[in-house]
């Protein structure tokens, strides 16, 4: 069997394993932390009480949760911004 072929095979224990370059790590990737004038942004956004305001919110907090370091500051922002909106429930 040649090193490059990816085969799936069940072994005797019931597990499934995956071997050949299927197993090779994907590179690490390296956030950027949560800055001010996102942050600021995010707060401009959110604070215009409405359902657009609130979706909009929501978005950009998916957003920089995905491409920002975590931050506690966020997670303040997004509690405020939920406490204007009147979402009790989420926050």
């Amino acid at each position: 069997m040649s090193p490059n072929l990816r085969v799936l095979f069940l072994c005797f224990s019931g597990g499934i394993f995956l071997t050949g370059s299927a197993l090779k790590a994907a590179p690490p990737q390296f956030k950027a932390p949560v800055d001010q004038e996102s942050l600021s942004e995010l707060l401009d956004i959110g604070w215009k009480v409405s359902i657009q305001g609130y979706l909009d919110a929501q978005q950009q907090v998916g957003f920089l949760e995905q491409t920002r370091m975590p931050d506690h500051r966020l997670d303040y922002a997004t509690l405020l911004i939920q406490m204007k909106q009147r979402k009790y429930r989420d926050a």
